[in-house]
């Protein structure tokens, strides 16, 4: 690796990738510069991967190291820089990655170049997202000891909340946090990851527009109503995401239509539609994911405020 001012500048500066959108925070992250990884220096490339906007590529770095390589599919690259739900969804996400420093959080090891598009180059996350990895489990979960079992789903919900304070303590709205967003390493490590809505803040506080909803089914009711988004709307997406531990990878809302999840969200006591899950305890399900979803901004927590309660039942 080397200082992305060193090589490639004209592709690179292209990306934008000197210019971060928090002055505050960068200015306390100074010593994680971007850097960039010349593409030959990864060997027996495979996709694994193909969304609408990009492609994931398998790789090892140095011939030892295995990651993962996110780019944009073609037709997405340095000759169309304009596109804003695209292009620049990538620019944060490199952004955004290359200033956190946290264990529960997905790191950027570099960005590189394929094939005239940027990749974000991260660690491979061998058991996938925590989606995947229940619907892989889900009946060896079912079948085994409930006590183990929950002690497990446990350890995941108190790794996220790791990083999810360390996110509010830098002011950074995630604005997508959901189970399918939330990786497993080879060791079982929660990672915190895809970050391409998330905003830097001054106040804590992001307003959005109607077109930069993201998942309907994880988004706080200010959020959907006002598009206010804030460290409390992630802690909504916080008690869905829970929700989603203890009923093992489960669809929040079951098959309800986005409208209908809108309307319920908006008009109904939350656990008349988010029944108390077969895991965890009572205590979790009342303490902290109702706590969590409380429609009334004032009076749903922070997740510093949530610590007491995280360490109180997901031990």
């Amino acid at each position: 690796m080397f200082n992305i001012a060193e090589s490639n500048d004209n592709i690179l500066q292209q990306f934008g990738l000197t210019h971060s959108t928090s002055d505050i925070f960068l200015a306390n992250h100074r010593h994680n510069p971007f850097v960039h990884v010349d593409i030959e220096r990864f060997h027996n490339r495979r996709k694994i991967g193909i969304g609408n906007f990009g492609t994931v590529y398998h790789a090892k770095l140095d011939g030892h190291r295995d990651v993962a390589i996110k780019t944009l599919n073609n037709g997405y690259s340095t000759n169309d820089l304009n596109n804003p739900s695209i292009i620049n969804g990538l620019l944060n996400e490199a952004n955004i990655m290359a200033q956190l420093n946290h264990p529960n959080l997905l790191s950027m090891i570099g960005v590189t170049i394929v094939r005239g598009a940027l990749g974000i180059v991260t660690d491979y996350m061998w058991n996938g997202s925590l989606k995947d990895y229940f619907r892989t489990y889900k009946s060896i979960f079912q079948q085994a000891n409930i006590t183990e079992v929950n002690q497990c789903l446990n350890q995941f919900a108190r790794q996220i909340h790791n990083a999810m304070v360390y996110l509010e303590q830098n002011f950074i709205i995630h604005r997508d946090l959901a189970a399918r967003n939330c990786l497993l390493d080879a060791y079982g490590q929660i990672k915190v990851a895809d970050f391409g809505f998330t905003k830097f803040t001054k106040n804590g506080i992001y307003t959005g527009n109607h077109q930069t909803i993201c998942a309907i089914r994880w988004t706080a009711p200010e959020a959907l109503s006002l598009q206010l988004y804030s460290p409390k709307s992630d802690v909504w997406s916080y008690g869905i995401v829970l929700w989603e531990i203890y009923t093992l990878g489960q669809n929040p809302y079951g098959d309800m239509s986005e409208r209908r999840v809108q309307y319920c969200v908006e008009q109904l006591p939350i656990e008349q539609i988010l029944l108390e899950p077969y895991f965890g305890s009572t205590n979790i399900y009342h303490n902290l994911i109702l706590r969590c979803l409380r429609k009334d901004l004032e009076s749903r927590p922070f997740f510093c405020q949530l610590q007491p309660y995280v360490d109180m039942f997901l031990t």
